[in-house]
């Protein structure tokens, strides 16, 4: 078994039988805890987790795929790189997957977090305390009726956050948003879903604001999607970090055609590596990524059942 989906199991099972949330010894439940005290958990799992990290250490050779591969990917095509980071040689591009396990968690369990549960930059703060910054949804998402509605999905919405990849190592925080897409619309349909036996995907083109740029500039694709196991589920993340475009909400939208042409070269995405991110090369700014990912998902995995739960309870509740 790969050490590091070993280690990630483990912390999630360690803090799901910590000691400090039992009940009390008078029999009484423990009162709920605010934001801070959260927070205060997650830096602890995140500790641990940096502390038996294994990262790549080189890129995948001939592992690069574009992100047409993204159905072969759920549909688990062995053939296809299933941890690490791979560079397209010729273009720079990037592609970085990566696997998280979720013990004692259902893929409702995660649907519901991207629909109900990481509705505020704390919930957001929670989930990577070191790297998180702020966040916020599309107008009107976190309505009370998109609330209580199980089938609710994100598809069309679109998380605006403030994060950084590695803040502990000087990565710089920067604007992001996520504009989530039906799964078709990278050709995951239904038939790719069931012959693999995933239950959830998750799609979504990713974009960063840089002023310079005209605002708001598209520069790469992910997928998250749920694999069932013993205990759980595993959650398998592929991102492609180097396909730029200009959105039409861009101020430059008028010069798309030569700016795109321009973005999406090796020398420009090895410029943006290394000058703008501060990165070594291409392969660092995808394990920047992969680390990232695996650290915010196996820290949500130590405390996304523990925090369904307290949701479900206080909508019975009625508060």
């Amino acid at each position: 078994n790969d050490p590091f989906f070993t280690m990630v199991t483990a912390a999630a099972e360690a803090k799901a039988s910590s000691p400090e949330d039992d009940d009390d010894d008078d029999g009484k439940e423990a009162p709920p805890k605010d934001a801070a005290h959260h927070i205060a958990d997650s830096e602890a799992v995140l500790a641990k987790i940096r502390a038996a990290q294994r990262l790549p250490e080189r890129a995948a050779e001939g592992k690069y795929v574009g992100v047409d591969a993204m159905p072969r990917c759920v549909a688990g095509d062995d053939a296809l790189l299933l941890d690490g980071v791979a560079v397209d040689e010729q273009t720079g591009g990037i592609f970085v997957a990566c696997a998280t396990a979720f013990p004692r968690c259902e893929p409702g369990m995660l649907r519901w977090w991207f629909r109900s549960g990481c509705a505020t930059s704390e919930d957001y703060r929670r989930w990577h305390p070191g790297d998180h910054v702020e966040c916020h949804w599309s107008d009107g998402w976190y309505d009370e009726r998109k609330q209580r509605t199980p089938a609710a999905s994100v598809d069309g919405e679109i998380h605006f956050v403030k994060e950084a990849l590695g803040a502990d190592l000087g990565g710089k925080a920067q604007s992001i948003r996520v504009q989530f897409k039906a799964p078709a619309a990278y050709g995951v349909d239904e038939g790719v879903r069931r012959k693999a036996n995933v239950e959830l995907v998750l799609c979504a083109r990713i974009g960063i604001h840089d002023r310079g740029l005209g605002g708001w500039i598209d520069v790469g694709h992910m997928v998250h999607f749920t694999v069932p196991t013993a205990d759980g589920f595993e959650l398998r993340s592929r991102f492609w970090l180097g396909d730029l475009d200009i959105p039409t909400d861009n101020a430059l939208r008028c010069c798309k055609t030569p700016l795109v042409a321009a973005l999406n070269t090796k020398l420009a995405r090895t410029f943006a590596a290394r000058i703008v991110d501060g990165r070594k090369s291409l392969f660092h700014m995808g394990l920047a990524n992969y680390r990232h990912a695996t650290e915010e998902f196996a820290v949500l995995a130590s405390f996304l059942a523990e925090a369904h739960a307290a949701s479900s309870s206080a909508v019975g509740r009625g508060s």
